[in-house]
């Protein structure tokens, strides 16, 4: 008898002993050496905390738990916390958060944001690319202003020794197709297009200046050219060898190589495939072909019309004599009163007989009188050049 009452003397020395420490409690191989911070410390090598298993949360009173109690749930071996009045699962960093390295999923998961703040990327404890909260990315910048902004460079890169083409795509609300606009590189050549049933239109707030042709290596900063308010489209010339401007045609080209047309779309100039110019005229029939007045050298007078006809007369009885001149006329289309005009034989005619002169006598019509400085002698027949300046 007097052994138990000892043991259990002993017995409340220790337990007072245990509530004198600060009212902590720790079971294990040194109880009595504890961690201040702790009010239950447990210290095992080979022994571990068995929560309580818990299979049907909606029993009570699991239904009313205070928030922070922990339990382990059976049926999907997890274990649970209670939190803000429900069962919510303490989740497996390997399942339930991005982990370095890579997550093995098995459908579509969420990365981001469930607030109104942005989302920051940084490298190097340096941010360099924001997802902001209205769905705008900066790359280099905090406040992007459009959905993508990226400060300074953008680089597209063709793979090196592949065919493929590097393709940088602008599309309709579909998504489908080559694109409303594309910018394309074979890794030597630059492509710009339009997509199909769509026009490519360049615009400025002042001119446009094409500086093509510069061979100069590396990536060198343009010589930019300083604004003008006059000039749409500037092609200055880059080297003495270049050319600032070609148009070349196809081997089947039937079109126009270029046109200047007006504002009703009405070409007012115009060059064939086969070099022709027309002025005026977008279909020319000669290598210069006027469609209106023109005027040659700095004192020319203005023209409408330079025309070339020919006629023949024959006349193998009338008697032509320096006292009986004979007077003919021929039709030259086109020409009208006041012109001027020309009248040549195409060869010599007989002896004494001369164009006296000429003159257009009407619409079309062109009068023609012959002399005789000789004897008498009939016309006979004469093939005859008329030019009309008019």
């Amino acid at each position: 008898m007097k052994r138990h009452l000892h043991l259990l003397s002993v017995g409340l020395l220790l337990l007072c002993a245990t509530v004198a420490q600060s009212q902590q409690l720790k079971l294990g191989t040194t109880p009595n050496t504890t961690n201040k911070s702790a009010l239950l410390e447990l210290e095992s090598k080979k022994q571990g905390l068995l929560l309580t298993r818990i299979s049907d949360t909606t029993l009570a009173p699991l239904t009313t738990a205070p928030d922070g109690m922990i339990i382990y749930f059976t049926p999907d071996s997890t274990l649970r916390l209670r939190k803000g009045g429900s069962w919510q699962k303490i989740t497996d960093v390997s399942t339930g958060a991005w982990v370095l390295g890579g997550n093995s999923v098995t459908s579509e998961k969420k990365l981001g944001t469930i607030s109104t703040f942005d989302l920051p990327f940084i490298t190097n404890n340096t941010e360099y690319m924001r997802l902001t909260s209205s769905g705008r990315l900066g790359i280099g910048l905090t406040t992007p202003a459009l959905p993508l902004s990226v400060k300074d460079s953008i680089e597209i890169r063709h793979t090196t020794g592949s065919t493929a083409i590097s393709t940088l795509y602008f599309t309709n609300t579909a998504g489908s197709g080559n694109g409303d606009f594309r910018i394309a590189s074979d890794g030597v050549d630059i492509f710009w297009q339009g997509g199909g049933g769509h026009n490519l239109h360049m615009g400025s707030w002042w001119g446009i200046v094409l500086s093509g042709d510069r061979q100069v290596s590396g990536i060198p900063t343009p010589s930019f050219i300083s604004a003008s308010t006059n000039t749409g489209v500037l092609i200055p010339a880059q080297r003495m060898a270049s050319v600032p401007l070609a148009v070349q045609a196809i081997a089947s080209q039937t079109a126009n190589l270029t046109e200047w047309r007006n504002s009703s779309a009405t070409a007012v100039s115009a060059i064939t495939a086969n070099g022709s110019l027309g002025v005026l005229t977008s279909t020319p029939t000669a290598k210069l072909d006027v469609a209106g007045t023109f005027k040659l050298g700095s004192s020319g007078t203005i023209l409408s019309n330079i025309i070339k006809g020919s006629a023949t007369i024959t006349d193998n009885s009338t008697t032509v004599s320096g006292n009986s001149p004979l007077t003919k006329t021929i039709t030259i289309t086109g020409a009208t009163t006041q012109g001027n005009v020309m009248v040549n034989p195409r060869a010599a005619m007989s002896a004494g007989l001369t164009i006296a002169y000429a003159y257009i006598s009407a619409a079309n019509t062109v009068t023609i009188t012959f002399g005789n400085t000789g004897g008498s002698q009939v016309l006979g027949t004469v093939n005859l050049d008329v030019t009309v300046v008019q």
